[in-house]
C-alpha cells in the first residue's frame, strides 16, 4: 500500500531523527530559489545544512515521491534518496528528500580509468537486477505508473494519456499511432514499423531515464567509485522490458570517443532488437 497522495511528512525518517522539527515551507523553498527560478520546472533547491533537497514545480508529481518511498521500503538494496514528505501548494508539488553525497556520473566519468568504468557498470547491473524484483500482481498486469495511472515519460508529448494499458501489444498499438497523431480508435497505416515492436516480452518496473546525470557517485576509502543513489524517478513505471535499454541508448548524448553507448550500456542492460522501429515511431513525438 503506497502512502496517500495528500500532504504527508514521514516522522520516522532521518531528517526528523536528526532533531529537525519541521520541513521548510513552500514559501521557504521559493524564497531560497530566488527570483531566477523558472516557472515550469525550477531547479531543485538544496538546504545543505539540513541534508535536504526539495524538488518542486507544476510538472512534478507526487507519484515520484511515492515511487521513492516504495523502493526504499521494498527494495532497500537499491540506493535512492530517502523521501521525507511531500505537499501541494498553489498548483505546485514539493517533494522533500535526502541530499545525496557525491557528484553525477556524467561529471565523474571522463576521469575514470577503464577498471573504474567497468566497476560502475557492474554496480548498475546489480542495482537494476534488484529493481526488477519489484513484481506486479500476475493476475492484473498493466503498463502505467506505480499507481496504475498514465505514464509520465517525456517521450509522450501528446494530448493522449499514456495508459494505463492492459498488456504490451496494446501499448505498442498505441505507440505506433503517435507519430500520425491520430485520435484513439482510428486506423492508421504504420507501414512496417509496428511489426518491429516487440510484443512477447515481460512488463518490468523501469526507471526510464538512466542518463548519467541521474546517477550519483563518490569514491570510497580505497579510491573505488561507488554509486550512492539513482535519482529522478519522475518517468518511472511499469513498461515493456525493452524500454530501459531503448531510452538509455537514446539519451546517451555521447561526447567524442566516449563509448558509453557502444561499449558500456550493454554491460548493465540487456539489449533488445526493435530499436530502429521504436525510434522511428517516436520521431516527431518526444524526440
Amino acid at each position: 500500500m503506497l502512502p496517500p497522495s495528500e500532504d504527508i511528512y514521514f516522522r520516522n525518517t532521518a531528517f526528523f531523527a536528526s532533531g529537525n522539527s519541521s520541513l521548510p515551507t513552500p514559501a521557504d523553498v521559493r524564497r531560497a530559489a530566488g527570483p531566477k527560478a523558472t516557472s515550469n520546472r525550477p531547479t531543485p533547491v538544496a538546504f545543505s545544512a539540513l541534508n535536504l533537497i526539495v524538488k518542486y514545480g507544476p510538472t512534478i508529481t507526487i507519484t515520484e515521491g511515492q515511487c521513492l518511498w516504495a523502493i526504499k521500503h521494498l527494495l532497500p538494496s537499491v540506493p535512492v534518496p530517502e523521501v521525507y514528505g511531500w505537499c501541494r501548494e498553489q498548483g505546485e508539488t514539493f517533494i522533500y528528500m535526502q541530499l545525496v553525497e557525491g557528484v553525477t556520473l556524467e561529471q565523474a566519468w571522463p576521469d575514470f580509468d577503464i577498471e573504474h568504468k567497468y566497476e560502475i557498470c557492474l554496480q548498475l547491473q546489480r542495482i537494476l537486477d534488484d529493481v526488477r524484483q519489484l513484481k506486479q500482481d500476475p493476475t492484473s498486469p498493466f503498463i502505467g505508473d506505480i499507481n496504475q495511472e498514465p505514464l509520465h515519460d517525456v517521450m509522450f508529448q501528446t494530448n493522449q494519456p499514456a495508459g494505463p494499458f492492459s498488456n504490451v501489444p496494446a501499448f505498442n498499438d498505441w505507440l505506433a499511432t503517435l507519430r500520425c497523431r491520430a485520435p484513439p480508435g482510428v486506423d492508421v497505416d504504420t507501414g512496417p514499423w509496428r511489426s518491429g515492436l516487440l510484443d512477447d516480452i515481460p512488463i518490468v518496473f523501469t526507471h526510464a531515464d538512466l542518463y548519467r546525470s541521474n546517477i550519483m557517485v563518490c569514491q570510497d576509502a580505497n579510491g573505488i567509485p561507488r554509486i550512492t543513489a539513482i535519482i529522478d524517478w519522475h518517468q518511472s513505471g511499469w513498461y515493456p522490458a525493452s524500454w530501459e535499454f531503448y531510452k538509455t541508448r537514446l539519451t546517451c548524448k555521447l561526447p567524442a570517443n566516449d563509448q558509453w553507448e557502444l561499449e558500456f550500456v550493454v554491460e548493465f542492460l540487456q539489449s533488445y532488437r526493435g530499436y530502429i522501429a521504436w525510434e522511428y515511431l517516436l520521431q516527431g513525438v518526444g524526440l
